[in-house]
């Protein structure tokens, strides 16, 4: 796994609270979810509650004609502020 993606995981469990074996067993587990994306012909990208991209698939990055360099911790509307509004052209579902 990327170790920035490891990294920002770790940080965003422990501000949850979660125990270092907690954690551990988490990142196992994103590891290999973050595999299967990777190889996934599936467009898939991730935000936080502040609307920042965390993660970007290289399927999502042809997708959305942006590389992750480009959009990992900008928020949604800056990097596409055009699609502000319109659902239609952008869809959103949370996991």
């Amino acid at each position: 796994m990327d170790e920035n993606i490891a990294s920002s995981l770790k940080k965003s469990w422990l501000d949850l609270g979660l125990t270092g074996v907690a954690v551990a067993a988490e990142v196992g587990a994103m590891s290999r979810i973050i595999s299967l994306l990777q190889a996934s012909a599936d467009s898939f990208f991730s935000l936080d509650r502040e609307l920042r991209f965390t993660y970007v698939c290289p399927s999502g990055e042809r997708h959305l004609e942006k590389s992750g360099t480009e959009l990992i911790g900008k928020e949604i509307w800056e990097v596409f502020p055009s699609e502000r509004g319109h659902g239609s052209t952008m869809s959103a579902r949370p996991l």
